[in-house]
């Protein structure tokens, strides 16, 4: 959440959308807000809303798998910009609780609390930075490894090539809040159509897991777009890898946790690990 500071006859102002807040009185426990929005812009307390949708029986499709509200942590050091994206979010009719991270450890600590389900990630803030947090989220068991929308400045591309884990989607800065929106709803959608298509049992989900975890481990994030499958018996890991010492470091943590299973789902292990540069 973002906090001001504000005395009476002062303002806040969202210009991307045309709203003014100023606070016109502080008396006892209550705060007098003043809102000047445009007439297409609702304006509802909390509460209100909150009735509004249920009265219509909204927010059912903007809800997770398991029916709790779409939680999304915007981790950007702009807090202006994080707060446009955030206004567009709940105009949009999401019922999403969002939290706002300005650096790399506040953001790792919102990922541990809140848990949300999709992170959007500008690889430039500060302490820890973009990759610093991605790391974390390969090597820690409690640090969920949810899908990231990276959001980064033009021309930063070549600084996070490297974001690989498990960044699905990239955009540049600003992008517009409606197209915010538009790919933070499609990751978090494409996350639920895999899970329905998944014929995966939980313990199956487990080992996969956890082997992504070890190869990442193992590998200290140098097999990059890491993604495993099991396939007529075999095993077949998926990436790229900056030297061949990588690849075999993945073929290492796999046959590990092979020796493992109770009753493994495959039988043989298939490396599919291009070589950057072909070194």
């Amino acid at each position: 959440m973002l906090v001001f500071s504000r005395k009476v006859g002062e303002e806040l102002v969202l210009p991307n959308h045309g709203v003014t807040i100023g606070v016109v009185a502080v008396a006892g426990g209550r705060v007098r807000l003043g809102i000047a929005a445009p007439p297409e812009v609702p304006v509802h307390r909390k509460e209100v809303w909150h009735r509004i949708r249920a009265s219509r029986g909204g927010g059912s499709d903007r809800a997770a798998a398991n029916g709790e509200p779409l939680r999304v942590l915007i981790a950007d050091a702009d807090q202006a910009l994080s707060l446009s994206y955030a206004v567009a979010l709940e105009r949009s009719g999401f019922d999403v609780d969002v939290a706002i991270a300005s650096n790399g450890l506040r953001c790792v600590d919102q990922l541990r609390k809140c848990r949300p389900h999709v992170l959007v990630l500008d690889p430039s803030i500060l302490w820890g930075g973009g990759d610093g947090v991605l790391a974390l989220m390969r090597e820690e068991s409690e640090v969920p490894a949810v899908p990231v929308l990276v959001h980064q400045s033009p021309g930063n591309g070549e600084a996070s090539e490297d974001l690989d884990f498990p960044v699905c989607a990239r955009a540049c800065k600003p992008l517009p809040p409606e197209k915010m929106v538009s790919m933070i709803w499609q990751l978090a959608n494409g996350r639920r159509a895999r899970q329905r298509k998944s014929t995966e049992t939980e313990s199956d989900a487990d080992w996969q897991h956890e082997l992504r975890r070890k190869i990442a481990a193992r590998t200290h994030g140098h097999v990059l777009g890491l993604d495993i499958e099991v396939v007529d018996g075999r095993l077949v890991v998926h990436g790229r890898s900056r030297s061949y010492y990588g690849k075999q470091l993945a073929c290492a943590a796999a046959l590990e946790l092979m020796k493992t299973l109770d009753s493994p789902r495959f039988t043989e292990v298939e490396l599919d690990i291009a070589i950057l540069g072909g070194r």
